[in-house]
């Protein structure tokens, strides 16, 4: 069962996110909790580089196919990339990219 910030609406996801762009959290404080908690798991998750890994792997695989790809290694990067903003605007100091 998805729950947190995954489960809230598109629409409000796209507005915390267009939000952390511009240094500023989400006005309700369980959607700002559910995203600084979703950001701080992102980020921390030790697994994270063994899916990119994986995702570049069937991409490669994918695309050898013909049958497009690249999906995976964008939505990580671009979870990444919205988990440090989202970070910023909370005050708190995004880990090392590693």
């Amino acid at each position: 069962m998805v729950s947190g910030f995954e489960a809230l609406p598109l629409r409000t996801r796209r507005e915390v996110i267009r939000l952390a762009k511009k240094g500023e959290l989400h006005p309700d404080n369980a959607v700002r909790r559910d995203s600084v908690l979703w950001a701080r798991r992102i980020l921390d998750d030790r697994k994270t580089g063994r899916r990119f890994a994986l995702g570049m792997l069937s991409d490669v695989v994918v695309g050898m196919l013909g049958a497009g790809g690249g999906a995976s290694t964008g939505g990580y990067i671009a979870n990444r990339r919205a988990a440090r903003r989202i970070l910023q605007a909370a005050g708190e100091r995004p880990p090392a990219q590693g």
